[in-house]
Protein backbone atom coordinates (compact mmCIF):
# COMPACT_ATOMS: atom_id res chain seq x y z
CA UNK A 1 0.00 0.00 0.00
CA UNK A 2 0.95 3.74 -0.82
CA UNK A 3 -0.34 6.95 0.81
CA UNK A 4 -0.20 10.41 -1.19
CA UNK A 5 -1.59 13.23 -0.57
CA UNK A 6 -5.48 14.38 -1.99
CA UNK A 7 -5.69 16.68 -5.01
CA UNK A 8 -8.32 18.31 -6.39
CA UNK A 9 -8.83 15.37 -8.98
CA UNK A 10 -9.64 13.31 -6.36
CA UNK A 11 -13.32 14.84 -5.62
CA UNK A 12 -15.19 12.56 -7.27
CA UNK A 13 -13.33 9.39 -4.96
CA UNK A 14 -13.61 11.53 -2.21
CA UNK A 15 -17.88 11.76 -3.07
CA UNK A 16 -17.08 8.27 -3.46
CA UNK A 17 -15.84 7.47 0.29
CA UNK A 18 -17.79 10.25 1.93
CA UNK A 19 -20.99 7.78 0.71
CA UNK A 20 -19.49 5.11 2.26
CA UNK A 21 -18.92 7.01 5.81
CA UNK A 22 -21.76 8.83 5.85
CA UNK A 23 -24.77 6.22 5.13
CA UNK A 24 -25.03 2.83 7.14
CA UNK A 25 -23.67 0.40 4.83
CA UNK A 26 -26.39 -2.11 5.17
CA UNK A 27 -29.00 -0.36 3.36
CA UNK A 28 -29.71 1.36 0.26
CA UNK A 29 -28.10 4.59 -0.44
CA UNK A 30 -30.88 7.35 -0.50
CA UNK A 31 -32.07 8.95 -3.96
CA UNK A 32 -31.13 12.33 -2.33
CA UNK A 33 -27.89 10.68 -0.63
CA UNK A 34 -25.12 12.86 -2.87
CA UNK A 35 -27.17 16.40 -2.27
CA UNK A 36 -27.28 15.50 1.77
CA UNK A 37 -26.00 18.50 4.18
CA UNK A 38 -23.54 16.31 5.86
CA UNK A 39 -22.01 14.78 2.51
CA UNK A 40 -21.91 18.23 0.88
CA UNK A 41 -20.07 20.26 3.78
CA UNK A 42 -17.18 17.38 3.66
CA UNK A 43 -16.76 17.57 -0.34
CA UNK A 44 -17.75 21.47 -1.74
CA UNK A 45 -15.14 23.84 -3.23
CA UNK A 46 -12.34 21.42 -2.07
CA UNK A 47 -8.94 22.71 -2.13
CA UNK A 48 -9.45 25.89 0.22
CA UNK A 49 -7.01 27.05 2.42
CA UNK A 50 -6.88 24.25 5.69
CA UNK A 51 -8.23 21.30 3.08
CA UNK A 52 -5.77 18.52 3.92
CA UNK A 53 -6.57 14.89 2.80
CA UNK A 54 -4.49 11.22 1.93
CA UNK A 55 -5.62 8.48 -0.28
CA UNK A 56 -4.17 4.96 -0.09
CA UNK A 57 -3.80 3.05 -3.10
CA UNK A 58 -3.83 -0.61 -3.62
CA UNK A 59 -0.28 -2.28 -5.31
CA UNK A 60 -1.58 -1.50 -8.61
CA UNK A 61 -2.57 1.87 -8.01
CA UNK A 62 -6.01 2.16 -7.49
CA UNK A 63 -7.07 4.03 -4.16
CA UNK A 64 -8.78 2.27 -1.25
CA UNK A 65 -9.26 4.41 0.94
CA UNK A 66 -9.50 7.99 1.77
CA UNK A 67 -8.86 10.66 4.95
CA UNK A 68 -9.34 14.17 5.00
CA UNK A 69 -10.34 16.79 6.75
CA UNK A 70 -11.39 20.54 6.86
CA UNK A 71 -12.46 23.53 9.07
CA UNK A 72 -16.24 23.43 9.00
CA UNK A 73 -18.69 25.85 9.21
CA UNK A 74 -20.21 24.17 12.05
CA UNK A 75 -17.15 23.09 14.27
CA UNK A 76 -17.88 19.90 16.59
CA UNK A 77 -14.93 21.32 18.54
CA UNK A 78 -13.12 24.41 19.10
CA UNK A 79 -9.66 25.36 20.11
CA UNK A 80 -8.91 27.26 23.02
CA UNK A 81 -8.81 30.44 20.99
CA UNK A 82 -12.16 29.67 19.37
CA UNK A 83 -11.41 28.82 15.80
CA UNK A 84 -13.02 25.80 14.47
CA UNK A 85 -11.02 22.20 15.05
CA UNK A 86 -10.80 20.44 11.67
CA UNK A 87 -13.25 17.55 11.44
CA UNK A 88 -11.86 14.45 9.58
CA UNK A 89 -14.08 11.77 7.28
CA UNK A 90 -12.61 8.46 6.60
CA UNK A 91 -13.47 5.51 4.38
CA UNK A 92 -11.92 2.31 3.35
CA UNK A 93 -13.59 0.24 0.66
CA UNK A 94 -14.96 -3.33 1.96
CA UNK A 95 -12.56 -5.19 0.35
CA UNK A 96 -9.24 -3.22 1.68
CA UNK A 97 -10.66 -3.09 5.67
CA UNK A 98 -8.82 -5.11 7.93
CA UNK A 99 -5.35 -5.07 6.74
CA UNK A 100 -4.06 -1.54 8.04
CA UNK A 101 -5.63 0.79 5.72
CA UNK A 102 -7.38 2.91 8.14
CA UNK A 103 -4.75 3.24 10.69
CA UNK A 104 -2.25 4.01 7.74
CA UNK A 105 -4.59 6.43 6.87
CA UNK A 106 -5.20 8.39 9.72
CA UNK A 107 -1.16 8.40 10.80
CA UNK A 108 -0.70 10.04 7.31
CA UNK A 109 -3.69 12.30 7.38
CA UNK A 110 -2.20 13.36 10.67
CA UNK A 111 1.13 14.32 9.86
CA UNK A 112 -0.17 15.92 6.89
CA UNK A 113 -2.77 18.17 8.92
CA UNK A 114 0.07 18.74 11.36
CA UNK A 115 2.21 20.09 8.40
CA UNK A 116 -0.65 22.43 6.93
CA UNK A 117 -1.40 24.26 10.29
CA UNK A 118 -3.47 22.27 12.64
CA UNK A 119 -2.71 21.43 15.60
CA UNK A 120 -5.78 19.01 16.67
CA UNK A 121 -8.40 16.88 14.55
CA UNK A 122 -11.95 15.95 15.54
CA UNK A 123 -14.46 13.56 14.34
CA UNK A 124 -17.53 11.89 15.04
CA UNK A 125 -18.73 8.39 15.36
CA UNK A 126 -21.67 6.57 16.07
CA UNK A 127 -21.01 4.66 19.35
CA UNK A 128 -21.79 1.40 18.09
CA UNK A 129 -19.32 1.41 15.05
CA UNK A 130 -16.09 -0.71 15.83
CA UNK A 131 -13.95 1.79 14.35
CA UNK A 132 -14.00 3.81 17.44
CA UNK A 133 -11.37 1.81 18.69
CA UNK A 134 -9.44 2.50 15.61
CA UNK A 135 -10.05 6.17 15.89
CA UNK A 136 -8.47 5.62 19.81
CA UNK A 137 -5.31 3.66 18.38
CA UNK A 138 -4.69 6.54 16.35
CA UNK A 139 -4.39 9.12 19.40
CA UNK A 140 -8.73 10.57 19.68
CA UNK A 141 -9.87 11.09 22.94
CA UNK A 142 -13.32 10.88 23.66
CA UNK A 143 -15.01 14.35 24.50
CA UNK A 144 -18.49 13.60 25.07
CA UNK A 145 -21.56 11.96 23.66
CA UNK A 146 -24.53 13.71 21.66
CA UNK A 147 -27.38 12.19 19.61
CA UNK A 148 -25.37 11.08 16.60
CA UNK A 149 -22.46 9.41 18.24
CA UNK A 150 -19.33 10.03 20.36
CA UNK A 151 -17.59 13.08 19.32
CA UNK A 152 -13.31 12.74 19.99
CA UNK A 153 -10.19 14.64 19.84
CA UNK A 154 -6.79 14.12 18.52
CA UNK A 155 -4.31 16.67 19.96
CA UNK A 156 -0.99 17.96 19.32
CA UNK A 157 1.93 14.85 18.88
Amino acid sequence: MRIRLVTCDDTAFLERMMLLAGFPPDRDLPADARAAPHIRRFLDDWGRDGDVGVIALDESGCPVGAAWARRLDEPLLTDDAGAAVAEVAIAVEAHARGAGTGDALLDALAKAAAAAGHRELSLRVSARNPAARLYERAGYERVRTDEHGLVMRRGPG
